[in-house]
């Protein structure tokens, strides 16, 4: 879509936001601001159980490969390399500490944050949807990450101020 047809269609929302884009809008900016809230208390409670477990690279294919078997784990999104026992005793303690601090989810079994980020993506993905037919993007045609996340930033960019100038309300406890 050229730079004139994407402002044609533009103007639409700029002055008259629809009513399903204000709502996307809204459940956007709250699961981004959910996440970033959750984000720090999640990393500390990852960082205290690897340090207490100091899980080890299980000998296996991936040990191999790697040349790591029987290493320490220090990075979390590692701990596929665990054995499964040893991730599920540290899941399972990051999900209780995160419990003793007060963020559940409605299934005992899911881990809060990753619930979070779950709701965010899925906020993001609808909100998407409704501006393709003004921007003309679809939502296949934003395969990698930091394309979504140049998308994402470059709706807010439009659709907040012009929220704003309509004096729309955006946060979620003031609705």
């Amino acid at each position: 879509m050229d730079k004139e047809i994407f402002k044609k269609n533009f103007e639409t929302i700029r002055f008259n936001m629809p009513t399903e884009i204000v709502s996307a809008l809204v459940s956007v900016l709250s699961s981004i601001a959910y996440v970033e809230c959750l984000k720090p208390v999640s990393e500390k409670v990852r960082q205290e159980a690897l340090e207490l477990f100091a899980p080890k690279v299980e000998d296996g294919e991936c040990g191999e490969i790697l040349g790591r078997v029987g290493s320490t784990i220090l990075v979390w999104d590692d701990l596929f390399l665990a054995s499964t026992t040893e991730a599920k005793k540290i899941y399972d303690y990051h999900k209780l500490k995160m419990a003793e601090l007060g963020y559940v989810t409605e299934n005992k079994h899911t881990c809060p944050f990753l619930v979070a980020e779950s709701l965010k993506r899925e906020s993001i993905e609808v909100l998407f949807g409704l501006m393709s037919k003004y921007t003309g993007v679809l939502s296949k045609d934003l395969l990698l990450s930091d394309m979504r996340g140049k998308y994402l930033e470059l709706l807010l960019k439009l659709l907040v101020p012009a929220a704003l100038a309509q004096n729309i309300e955006l946060d979620i406890l003031k609705r």
